[in-house]
């Protein structure tokens, strides 16, 4: 996602753009790590422990450890997580378009920060 502020941005600017940014940091980290597993399954990099451990948590069905560092809170099983994530992603993708008639408070990495931004 991307997204730039204006000259002077209002709080809720600024709270939409430090949103996006953990969860462009999120999406890297998934995408690097997602990669980086693959290649380790095909034999192209050296499995090391990080990326077994990973490949465990999808064994199990949880949030691989490396993913849960830089993710909102979340006790959902990953194919549960995954779809939250995908409707979070959906969410910020439309109120970049355009401001929605009701905000998904729990979507947010830091609900307080938003309720102090419209506060």
């Amino acid at each position: 996602m991307d997204f730039k502020l204006g000259e002077n941005p209002l709080p809720l600017e600024v709270f939409r753009r430090q949103e996006i940014d953990q969860f462009n940091i999120l999406l890297d980290v998934v995408s690097h790590s997602l990669s980086q597993l693959r290649l380790g399954i095909i034999g192209e990099v050296v499995m090391s422990s990080q990326l077994e451990t990973m490949l465990n948590s999808f064994i199990n069905k949880t949030i691989p450890e490396n993913w849960g560092k830089y993710a909102y809170l979340s006790l959902k099983p990953l194919g549960s997580w995954f779809s939250d994530l995908m409707a979070r992603l959906k969410f910020m993708s439309a109120w970049i378009k355009g401001d929605p008639k009701s905000f998904w408070l729990s979507c947010f990495f830091f609900p307080q920060g938003f309720l102090t931004a419209v506060k």
